[in-house]
């Protein structure tokens, strides 16, 4: 039984726009494989597994193919059958939570990709992080659900004003009780200008969040004009500059988006120099690469 949840105004006009069902899911068929521990920890170990047989070093790269066929990845969807009887309430703990959440973004976002047969550019694939979607204990959570309403604290996409859910949802109950803005370099969307796809465990992920902020920023996300005093950020600090401190897409209160990355640049000569001309930097953002990240 999959639990039917009220949409606020503006999310029903955008799901009747891309022709959305919210009654799509991918774990809708299959039995549950009998396992010997919590369910949580079953997925974890299974995407370790994919992990390192399907996706690269870097962390950029993804062969689906190889991955779709894997016995790792039978595994993988007989567990997220289970997901629709699992109880969130097991997950007590803020990064039980997290790291659960986001692991299970990333997974589901992998998962969408391949029952799509791989499109070429994930910005193409219309709706994918709204019909990208589990049941979870009869409650369907889509990606964008995960990332805005659970992840986000129930914050407003960027193209849909207003909250994700709606004040009666009962999903409400799961969201995390405070925004952590290093989860922008935490999800993976499948395209190339996301940060480095990871796996997160709860007993480390306040290290692991900081590792993934670091590579991300020194890894393109910040790109330093000393001639024209001008920083280039990856997209991302525009589409959600209001997490990192910032206002109107990033172009009011820009220098508390250099502010927030600061720490995380690797070289100390660029820290001190961005220190030196905060409040003259002109801040640009990057396009960005929507093309499938195999």
């Amino acid at each position: 039984m999959l639990y039917s949840c009220s949409r606020p105004f503006a999310w029903r006009i955008y799901y009747r726009l891309n022709g959305i069902r919210d009654v799509e899911i991918l774990n809708g068929e299959g039995e549950a494989g009998d396992i010997s521990e919590p369910l949580d920890r079953a997925l974890r170990r299974c995407i370790n597994t994919l992990q390192a047989e399907s996706i690269d070093h870097s962390g950029l790269h993804i062969d689906y193919v190889k991955m779709e066929s894997s016995a790792a990845f039978a595994t993988y969807r007989s567990l997220i059958a289970g997901l629709r009887t699992f109880d969130l309430h097991m997950l007590s703990h803020y990064a039980d939570r997290m790291a659960f959440w986001l692991n299970l973004y990333n997974a589901l976002i992998i998962h969408a990709v391949i029952a799509r047969h791989q499109p070429r550019s994930v910005n193409n694939e219309r709706g994918i992080f709204d019909w990208a979607a589990y049941s979870i204990n009869g409650y369907r959570f889509s990606a964008n659900d995960i990332e805005h309403g659970i992840l986000r604290c129930n914050r407003g996409h960027p193209l849909v004003p207003g909250p994700v859910f709606a004040s009666d949802d009962p999903r409400q109950e799961f969201v995390l009780e405070q925004l952590d803005p290093r989860l922008h370099a935490a999800l993976n969307c499948a395209a190339r200008s996301c940060p480095p796809i990871k796996f997160y465990e709860s007993d480390r992920l306040t290290r692991q969040l900081e590792i993934a902020m670091r590579n991300f920023i020194n890894g393109g996300g910040i790109e330093i004009d000393r001639l024209h005093c001008q920083v280039s950020l990856s997209r991302i600090f525009s589409w959600y500059a209001s997490d990192f401190g910032g206002r109107w897409f990033g172009f009011r209160y820009s220098e508390r988006l250099i502010r927030y990355v600061l720490p995380y640049v690797q070289s100390p000569d660029d820290q001190v120099w961005l220190e030196c001309n905060l409040e003259k930097l002109k801040v640009r953002f990057m396009p960005y690469n929507w093309s499938l990240n195999v």
